[in-house]
């Protein structure tokens, strides 16, 4: 069999077969229960953690909110009238942007903390994804495939946390895209939706690939890993599919890691 198609109808079609072939896995009793008491623990442990750090978490939020709704007018104070710039002064920023605000900041306030709250939740269910769910569906996919030879090869002790440390700096140096319109398109379904799925490939490869064939597999994957990456962002907008998110990322991955490797293998 030959290395993977170069081409982008090929690549379309890696996705895409990668995809419904995810989704189809999806569909088994214990990766669905596995999937749901993720999300189901990752909402109990931030509404603890929510209950406990109320407080803070509510002046967290009142900061962030002030700060990024008055932040330019505490740098370049001239840009407001003197009224303004007095409720701003000798206080701190988010009682000065109640006063300046009024009923407005604090349903902006509200709608910050409520987007922090979220955006715990969906970072405990990607960790919660790499720990305990990617096992479970990455024994359950290689029942498609030949079976492939166990490496005796294993990943450096601190690769993970050096995969963490790298992914996390390219997602920061990525944000500030976000804010430019047209761009942050590009870079919220591209970027991040890529992001979304190499996270995964060396988990889907451990114990099957020594990490020099690992590397293979993500030069000869890249392109897909990006469509792939977009198709499930698309998929993941559709109403409560994202409750199979985990399982149907994690096995899609799975689907198009084993099947570059087997063809790279056979080349």
């Amino acid at each position: 069999m030959s290395r993977p198609q170069s081409n982008f109808p090929g690549a379309c079609q890696d996705a895409s077969s990668a995809a419904l072939r995810g989704l189809r896995d999806v569909f088994s009793t214990r990766i669905l229960l596995v999937s749901l008491a993720l999300w189901v623990g990752a909402m109990a442990l931030c509404g603890l953690l929510l209950f406990a750090g109320w407080e803070w978490a509510r002046a967290f939020s009142d900061w962030a909110t002030a700060w990024t709704l008055l932040g330019v007018f505490v740098l370049f104070p001239g840009l407001l009238p003197a009224g303004a710039q007095s409720k701003l002064s000798g206080v701190p920023l988010a009682e000065g942007a109640q006063a300046l605000l009024g009923p407005v900041f604090p349903v902006a306030s509200g709608i910050f903390l409520l987007l922090l709250v979220l955006m715990g939740v969906f970072l405990a269910v990607r960790v919660g994804t790499e720990l305990f769910l990617m096992p479970q569906v990455q024994q359950h996919v290689r029942r498609h495939y030949p079976a492939f030879p166990p490496s005796e090869t294993s990943a450096p002790a601190l690769e993970p946390l050096k995969r963490t440390v790298k992914f996390g700096a390219l997602a920061l140096c990525a944000l500030p895209c976000l804010l430019v319109p047209g761009l942050n398109i590009l870079v919220g379904v591209g970027f991040f939706g890529y992001l979304n799925v190499r996270t995964l490939v060396n988990d889907a490869l451990e114990g099957i690939a020594p990490p020099d064939e690992q590397r293979a597999v993500i030069r000869a994957a890249r392109s897909r890993m990006v469509l792939l990456g977009i198709v499930l962002t698309g998929a993941f907008a559709i109403p409560f599919v994202g409750l199979i998110g985990p399982a149907w990322t994690a096995a899609s991955v799975c689907h198009l890691c084993f099947a570059t490797l087997r063809r790279l293998r056979a080349a």
